[in-house]
């Protein structure tokens, strides 16, 4: 494959991404191709060396979605973040997707907790306000103060499990990508076409 060639498919594969980045990343490639001809190599090598353009785009597009999902933690970058590094190492996908299950089921599990807490603590609160609680459940102070603790309780659990969500997708993300370049430098020829 040419240089031409590979600049022409680089450029191609990485359609959709915003052009300053395209044009910033072919740049790149250009003058690694403009040093390896000043020190003497043969261009063809060098294409060769870095392999399949689709393969390397991918991997380019991986990066830039996990870069995007560290600097903004949204629900969308980090789903963006999981199926492009899932796209470039599909075989972790079958080693992480017990543990999104198990995360996504404990999230699941813990908000419907709080949730119950939440509304125990309402419903209680509206029945000392309304004064229809049963005097046996004790004081109206007693009442209130269970209350309180149960919303107390509902909301600083909800941010604790936002938090501990934000995190567990972090440490996620981290090992998706460490897996990938582990992979990557154990297997060299990963996910590269031989078509050409």
């Amino acid at each position: 494959m040419t240089r031409e060639k590979f600049i022409q498919d680089l450029r191609h594969e990485l359609s959709g991404l915003p052009g300053d980045d395209i044009e910033e990343i072919v740049a790149d490639y250009c003058s690694y191709f403009d040093e390896a001809r000043a020190a003497g190599r043969d261009i063809e090598d060098v294409v060769a060396a870095h392999g399949d353009p689709r393969q390397l785009a991918q991997e380019l597009r991986a990066e830039m979605d996990l870069r995007q999902w560290e600097e903004h933690h949204t629900p969308q970058n980090f789903w963006k973040a999981v199926i492009a590094l899932g796209g470039v190492a599909a075989v972790d996908l079958v080693v992480l997707l017990p543990s999104l299950l198990m995360l996504g089921l404990t999230a699941l599990i813990l908000f419907f907790v709080l949730s119950l807490l939440g509304i125990i603590g309402i419903g209680t609160l509206l029945d000392v306000i309304s004064d229809s609680h049963d005097p046996a459940q004790g004081s109206a102070t007693y009442l209130v103060l269970r209350s309180f603790g149960h919303l107390a309780t509902s909301i600083g659990g909800g941010f604790l499990l936002v938090f501990a969500l934000r995190k567990g997708l972090v440490q996620l993300t981290r090992h998706m990508r460490c897996r990938y370049l582990l992979l990557r430098t154990r297997f060299p020829g990963m996910g590269q076409s031989n078509s050409d």
